[in-house]
């Protein structure tokens, strides 16, 4: 585990809040049904994108600016994406901020870049 100093991106990241009156409570995740995606009773049609890989800072971290994070799922959830796959672990925070704005995500995996190699 990294350090983090108390002023640096990663710990305001890490300390990232969700808007109030945005709930970001954990949902049950889209069933498989025959062809399709179900969430509860509804079709779920996947519109997603990726999101990231960015240039890891001093600290190693990805995801370093919340405010960006937020405003990138904002626009994203207004544009009717609906899903962000993410290519890797990321820390919990900008989770946090996708399910603020409605947005599925689909987390890779660390070592799929080795699979099949």
């Amino acid at each position: 585990m990294l350090p983090i100093s108390a002023d640096s991106n990663v710990a305001r990241l890490a300390h990232a809040t969700i808007s109030p009156g945005v709930d970001a409570r954990p949902v049950a995740g889209p069933e498989v049904r025959g062809k399709f995606l179900y969430v509860g009773e509804a079709t779920f049609h996947v519109r997603g994108v990726t999101y990231g890989a960015f240039r890891p800072d001093e600290h190693d971290s990805e995801y370093r600016d919340p405010e960006a994070i937020d405003a990138d799922f904002a626009d994203m959830a207004a544009s009717g994406i609906n899903a962000v796959r993410i290519p890797h672990d990321a820390p919990r925070a900008p989770l946090d901020l996708a399910a603020a704005h409605g947005l599925r995500v689909m987390v890779g995996l660390s070592a799929e870049q080795y699979v099949g190699s």
